[in-house]
């Protein structure tokens, strides 16, 4: 576990714990997961599947 992934790990568990709201917690948790995946630039960031789901998961953060 890189340190990105971790930081952003402990922001979705702190979510969970302090504010209860276990859906945007398991948001955040994923998006540390997928951030694990993309630490090291990828050859292609226009078709990267990990990139695509950060971004989704972006859209779904901000539409909250």
């Amino acid at each position: 576990m890189g340190p990105i992934e971790h930081a952003v790990f402990q922001i979705g568990v702190k979510v969970e714990e302090k504010f209860h709201d276990l859906e945007f917690g398991e948001l955040i948790r994923n998006l540390a997961s997928y951030i694990s995946e993309v630490e090291s630039a990828p050859d292609d960031w226009k078709t990267n599947k990990n990139i695509k789901k950060i971004q989704e998961i972006s859209d779904k953060i901000s539409k909250s």
